[in-house]
């Protein structure tokens, strides 16, 4: 059986080639997206993200705005599941961006491309806002109304997760990079004090397919230049590969990855052989998920997970 990563990565990447196959020649190697599944619920309350500020709606609230930034500011760790590092990633961007220098005094594009980052990012900074004191960073989102698009299933991609299939790569799919690893799911059951309680799955449990209604959302950072990545610079004191390896192995930088889009699932469905102490357990609540997946879940939505960039070598030189 493969990895739900892989299972998961395979389905969104044939529901994507059908919705789009005019892209597919047009992909560009270089730029690596992974997806890492949640290991346990992130549930959202719809709500609270309605109506934010942005270039679509300029008159909207700063609130859910900042809701949304807090959301995409994580740093995900090298691990198999999505997994917060603890880094923000304006703060690493910012510390980044101020320290860099390009290799040569000569190279004027290096330095050209590092202080029109600088600017764009420092022009960029709100703060105090809507009453938060700290400096935070808009992150726009496509579409801009997703909130809302959640709420009719033609918006949605239709997934058939089979765990039964074995004709896949290690590591991934057509479009998608997944990181190798133990994955082993457990059942979550939500309590009366609002906490999950994790329980795990029976060996007499066989999972065989998963099905899910899922959006993708993509986050748009319009103060991050990505040309960075792809000039000559360095950092006195720092060795090479201090924010990120450009591997998915062996990679202990503080910002090996990016979070571009995060996937938001509905109508989440499990199918296979449950055993009849899962079943038991299963029965004890309403709310129980499968890892991240949270089962019977309409009209709730949940992050099924996250496509993270592949951050390349940084810094590239000594």
């Amino acid at each position: 059986m493969p990895s739900i990563s892989i299972a998961f990565a395979t389905a969104l990447s044939e529901k994507l080639e059908q919705k789009r196959p005019l892209l597919r020649s047009a992909r560009t190697a270089r730029v690596h997206k992974i997806v890492q599944l949640n290991p346990f619920p992130e549930t959202l309350d719809l709500k609270r993200y309605r109506e934010p500020i942005s270039s679509y709606n300029p008159e909207g609230d700063y609130g859910p705005a900042i809701l949304l930034s807090a959301l995409a500011n994580r740093i995900p760790s090298v691990t198999p599941f999505f997994e917060d590092s603890g880094n923000s990633l304006t703060n690493v961007w910012n510390s980044l961006l101020h320290a860099a220098m390009p290799q040569s005094k000569e190279d004027s594009y290096t330095q050209r491309v590092l202080t029109q980052a600088r600017e764009n990012f420092t022009l960029s900074k709100k703060s105090g806002r809507a009453g938060f004191p700290d400096d935070w960073y808009l992150v726009e989102t496509d579409p801009y109304n997703w909130y809302d698009l959640l709420s009719d299933k033609a918006n949605l991609i239709h997934l058939d997760i089979d765990l039964q299939k074995n004709d896949r790569e290690e590591n991934g799919s057509m479009e998608f990079l997944t990181i190798n690893g133990v994955q082993s799911l457990t059942w979550n059951i939500l309590g009366n004090d609002g906490k999950w309680k994790p329980v795990p799955v029976q060996p007499g449990t066989e999972i065989q397919k998963i099905q899910m209604d899922v959006l993708l959302v993509n986050f748009t950072r319009k103060w991050m230049n990505y040309d960075v990545f792809s000039t000559q610079w360095k950092i006195n004191g720092l060795k090479k590969g201090f924010y990120s390896s450009g591997e998915l192995t062996e990679n202990e930088g503080i910002f090996p990855l990016v979070v571009e889009s995060m996937l938001v699932a509905t109508h989440t469905i499990v199918d296979g052989i449950i055993d009849k102490k899962d079943q038991m357990v299963l029965a004890q609540s309403p709310s129980v998920s499968l890892g991240g997946f949270v089962l019977n879940d309409a009209p709730r939505a949940h992050i099924a997970g996250y496509i993270s960039r592949l951050i390349p070598v940084a810094p590239a030189l000594e």
